[in-house]
């Protein structure tokens, strides 16, 4: 009986296409006499395809793909790439997809925070106006509202200190809570 061999999938980018494509644009960037040059300019078109794939698929990992603002942050990775990559260093680092993507990543992350402050701003106009926020928003007044009922319950009608709530996640948060509850417990009920 035959046994067929499974075919690995092929990459849609590697460092054996992407490295050549970075040197020939750094050689025509340098040797490029235009006062008004820019890297982009300098690029060639495969390197810019090769940019554009690589941005593509990154957006489709699932950590990104139902984001509203997705198109954005394509839009701001593609002009980080553009002016970052012709920086790459083979000496440094052989890995030119590694590096690519970090330019990627870091743009994203930008992109997200820049529209969480937009989101925030959004927010506290909504709600100096008397009308409802965002779900996020939403979420955090009722929580917070919530903690402090409990910490409100525990103190009065149990007489003892509530539970320190353990986020995981967050190293050092655990002793910053219970440092804010003893606060909190000392000014409503000073020493005599």
């Amino acid at each position: 009986m035959a046994t067929t061999k499974k075919k690995r999938p092929v990459n849609y980018l590697n460092n054996n296409n992407l490295r050549p494509q970075i040197k020939l644009s750094q050689e025509r960037y340098r040797g490029s006499n235009q006062p008004d040059k820019t890297t982009a300019s300098c690029m060639t078109p495969e390197l810019v395809k090769m940019l554009m794939t690589l941005v593509n698929r990154y957006a489709s990992r699932s950590n990104w793909r139902n984001y509203t603002y997705l198109d954005d942050m394509k839009s701001e990775a593609l002009i980080s790439l553009l002016t970052g990559a012709l920086k790459y260093d083979e000496k440094t680092s052989p890995n030119a997809f590694g590096y690519l993507t970090q330019f990627i990543y870091h743009s994203f992350l930008t992109t997200l925070e820049k529209e969480k402050k937009v989101r925030d701003i959004r927010d506290d106009i909504l709600e100096e106006n008397g009308l409802d926020p965002s779900y996020t928003r939403q979420l955090a007044n009722d929580e917070s509202f919530l903690r402090k009922r409990e910490v409100a319950f525990y103190r009065e009608e149990l007489g003892q200190e509530p539970p320190v709530l353990f986020n995981p996640r967050r190293r050092g948060r655990k002793k910053k809570i219970q440092v804010e509850n003893e606060k909190a417990h000392e000014q409503e009920n000073p020493p005599e």
